[in-house]
């Protein structure tokens, strides 16, 4: 039995996917009033922020500007459709979160963890980005860390590989794209030598 709530989106050229990579966006969280979930949730997130017709809402933002500083540019609508038909976007925790300024639980990060491996499992990508250090640090212990990315500036950044059954998957946690703090030029370098 699957245990997967939400069901990720996975992009119609994801398995070609970016320069032959196939590649896992990975976000926290939905909020949302409990009882309104439904297993299209993540699906139709992407949906609408990709769909022409559709109004600006303040939350696209955060989406724009990591595929913008995924791949160094500003990009067109086109573009930006492209590329979220390329990757899968994935909600780590399995449960609906109650407001934008709660965090999930340390027992909805553990209870969410079976659905992760579940996912890595069916959809085999060769790399995952993680929004944010919260989910980065209750993430899954098993598997070990990467070396480090040396970027031009002298910091480092961390990642992490989880063995599943058929290949070894590499995580790169970045900022969350929604934080202030969030470095367009400094993620585009460390996403494109995570990625070689």
């Amino acid at each position: 039995m699957s245990n997967i709530n939400f069901n990720p989106w996975v992009g119609k050229n994801y398995s070609r996917g970016i320069n032959g990579k196939k590649i896992l966006i990975l976000g926290e969280s939905h909020y949302g009033q409990s009882g309104t979930q439904t297993p299209d949730i993540t699906n139709n997130v992407i949906k609408t922020m990709i769909d022409p017709s559709s109004e600006f809402e303040s939350w696209m933002n955060t989406f724009t500007r990591f595929s913008n500083t995924f791949v160094g540019k500003s990009l067109s609508k086109d573009e930006k459709t492209d590329f979220w038909n390329s990757v899968m976007f994935y909600n780590y925790v399995q449960f609906l979160i109650g407001d934008t300024r709660e965090s999930p639980s340390k027992n909805q990060f553990i209870n969410s963890e079976k659905a992760f491996f579940e996912v890595l499992e069916t959809y085999k990508p060769d790399f995952v980005i993680a929004w944010g250090n919260r989910l980065y640090e209750n993430m899954p212990t098993v598997g070990s860390a990467l070396p480090e990315i040396e970027l031009s500036d002298g910091s480092k950044v961390r990642g992490w590989q989880y063995p599943i059954s058929s290949k070894t998957v590499q995580v790169l946690p970045v900022c969350h794209p929604s934080a202030p703090s969030f470095s367009n030029e400094y993620w585009h370098e460390a996403i494109s030598k995570f990625l070689r």
